[in-house]
C-alpha cells in the first residue's frame, strides 16, 4: 500500500443535501475519479479536468504512429538521400511537440489561483 494512503489518518465526514451530492458525484464521474479524490484535488487548488474520450486516446495513438512512420521514412530518405530528410525531421519533431500540447492542455488540471475569478 502506498505512504500517501497510510498517512490518511483523518476522517470528514460532510453533509449535502441530494443536488450536492448530485453534483459532486458527476463532476468526479466526468474526470474518472472517486468523489473523494475530485476533493482532495480541489483543496490541493487544483480544478480537475474533464477526462478525454475515448476517441481522443485513439486519434493521439494514431498521430503518434503516424510520426512514427515518418521519423522512419526520413531515416530512410537520409540515406537515399532522395529527400530533404532534415526539413522532413523538423516536421515530424513539429507533430509529436503538436501531441505533447494537446495532452498537456487535456490532461492537467488547472489551478484555482489561474482559475477566472477563482469559481469553478
Amino acid at each position: 500500500m502506498s505512504d500517501v494512503y497510510l498517512k490518511r489518518d483523518q476522517y470528514l465526514h460532510l453533509r449535502l443535501n441530494k443536488d450536492e451530492q448530485a453534483q459532486l458525484s458527476r463532476h468526479a464521474s466526468f474526470c474518472g475519479m472517486t468523489n473523494a479524490d475530485y476533493v482532495r484535488k480541489l483543496i490541493s487548488g487544483y480544478v480537475p479536468k474533464v477526462a478525454p474520450p475515448y476517441n481522443y486516446l485513439l486519434m493521439t495513438k494514431e498521430l503518434r504512429s503516424i510520426g512514427g512512420n515518418m521519423n522512419q521514412i526520413a531515416k530512410v530518405a537520409n540515406a537515399e538521400r532522395i529527400i530533404d530528410a532534415e526539413k522532413y525531421k523538423v516536421i515530424a519533431s513539429h507533430l509529436f511537440q503538436k501531441i505533447d500540447e494537446i495532452e498537456k492542455a487535456v490532461g492537467e488540471p488547472i489551478s484555482l489561483e489561474d482559475y477566472p475569478d477563482g469559481n469553478l
